[in-house]
């Protein structure tokens, strides 16, 4: 289950686009050539070059600034979305963990896996929120966490783990991926204004629409989510995207 965003939670830090259109700006993440070895085939030396290649050094120095101005003085553990590595074939996230806790000089999170869900790289945005992540193991009780994806959609990977994350006694202090859109960080955390957009659209009928077909409160979305719902004429119309989507992978 999901947690709140706090009021001063910090942007997710993005590295480069997901794909470049414009031949004067750096290729995206889905450009380089090493993406498809390091993405589909498990393949960890590819998935190193193409970090060393695409990280860029402010946002390591936002991320540093992040961990000093909401830590709590503990040495914080980067932490990856990543099923079982029997069942894995993407080493982009997983080895974007171990590649930041090594700059950050700090340790990774080796005990969380996430469960067998949709397979979400090639979903949109509807089936993106009709099917959450689940994630099993062991958090360290206090500890404060960077959660870190290979990619951020609508960010609902990374809130879910952040979820159960802060449901099993640590904290989440900042996120950051390898691509995102444009290559700009990216507010996750949704803000007073976007929620009352929602609760003003939809009236109580988002709370219950978030708890009955998300699973969660409505201050748990995130923003791109809540952006999401609010492209919809009503919520009996984002229920009947959620239906679709549930019942186009479990006919």
């Amino acid at each position: 289950m999901r947690t709140p965003w706090p009021d001063d939670f910090p942007p997710v830090f993005v590295h480069v686009p997901w794909r470049s259109n414009n031949p004067t700006q750096p290729p995206g993440l889905w450009d380089h050539p090493l993406y498809t070895p390091a993405k589909n085939l498990r393949d960890a030396t590819a998935a190193i070059q193409l970090i060393d290649d695409i990280a860029r050094d402010d946002v390591i120095e936002d991320i540093v600034s992040s961990v000093f101005y909401y830590g709590r003085g503990n040495e914080p553990i980067v932490i990856a979305p990543s099923p079982d590595l029997s069942e894995a074939r993407n080493a982009l996230a997983i080895t974007y963990a171990e590649w930041l806790a090594l700059e950050l000089e700090c340790t990774t999170e080796e005990r969380v896996f996430q469960s067998k869900n949709v397979p979400r790289t090639e979903l949109g945005a509807w089936a993106r929120m009709a099917h959450d992540v689940e994630f099993y193991g062991e958090i360290s009780d206090g500890a404060d966490y960077i959660v870190v994806d290979d990619v951020m959609t609508l960010g609902g990977t990374l809130a879910d783990l952040k979820g159960f994350i802060e449901h099993n006694g640590g904290r989440v202090i900042c996120m950051s991926v390898l691509a995102r859109g444009s290559g700009t960080n990216s507010r996750i955390a949704l803000d007073s204004h976007t929620l009352a957009m929602i609760e003003y659209k939809f009236g109580n009928d988002i709370h219950d629409f978030c708890r009955n077909a998300l699973g969660h409160e409505t201050n748990c979305l995130t923003l791109p989510e809540a952006e999401r719902l609010l492209e919809c004429a009503s919520i009996d119309s984002a229920r009947a995207h959620l239906s679709r989507e549930r019942d186009a992978r479990n006919p």
